[in-house]
């Protein structure tokens, strides 16, 4: 899923942005280890002067890659929180953000350079958890509110099941990434949809009292 491209305005111009969207592909691409400001410059054919202009060092240019990445994320959750039928909500937040698109590869491959250089470059992974922790929050709160409007299950935590849904989809796109071939789309849907199906709650049987009575014999 590309990086959400704010709106230019006279403090956040267009520029901004455009170097922004060049540090998520060359990151994406390239790794945190070829995403100098000289390499960013050049994705965009500017020069390193013009992306000093708007950030001072390396460092804020990734913080500032970091967010963006979770733009879409946010624009997601907060869809999926105005739809009437929340289950349908939490499925679209869970399988749209799939790499099942080259496009939306870049967030796991992202996520892996998160991963492999939190200790070198730690604002950058800082920022990255930070963004990372407001989504879990927000479909921890999808999770609650389905239980209290009676389209989930009630027998579990939503914290807990939050945790196991997310980790469930982040080792899912880092294998889809590495073995496209064993974790095709279709099948990360599938995957996916099944574990959420287990949270769906399920309708009562329709069988009344009185007719259970009957099947009960005597």
């Amino acid at each position: 899923m590309p990086a959400r491209r704010a709106a230019a305005t006279p403090t956040r111009p267009a520029r901004h942005d455009e170097v922004v969207d060049a540090a998520v592909r060359v990151i994406a691409r390239d790794g945190l280890s070829g995403a100098s400001l000289r390499s960013i410059a050049r994705e965009i054919g500017y020069t390193t002067g013009v992306v000093m202009h708007y950030f001072k060092d390396k460092q804020e240019l990734l913080v500032a890659a970091a967010e963006a990445v979770f733009g879409p994320f946010e624009d997601l959750l907060s869809e999926a929180a105005l739809m009437d039928d929340t289950f349908a909500g939490l499925q679209r937040m869970c399988v749209v953000p799939l790499p099942t698109t080259e496009a939306k590869q870049a967030i796991p491959r992202i996520y892996a350079q998160v991963l492999a250089n939190a200790e070198t470059e730690p604002a950058f992974a800082e920022a990255f958890r930070a963004r990372y922790a407001a989504i879990r929050q927000g479909i921890q709160s999808l999770l609650a509110v389905g239980q209290e409007n009676g389209s989930l299950r009630a027998d579990f935590d939503p914290a807990a099941q939050c945790d196991i849904l997310c980790a469930l989809i982040d080792g899912l796109a880092l294998h889809a990434v590495s073995e496209p071939e064993r974790f095709p789309p279709p099948r990360l849907v599938a995957l996916v949809t099944q574990e959420l199906e287990k949270l769906r709650r399920q309708p009562a049987s329709g069988i009344g009292v009185e007719a259970g009575r009957l099947f009960a014999g005597p």
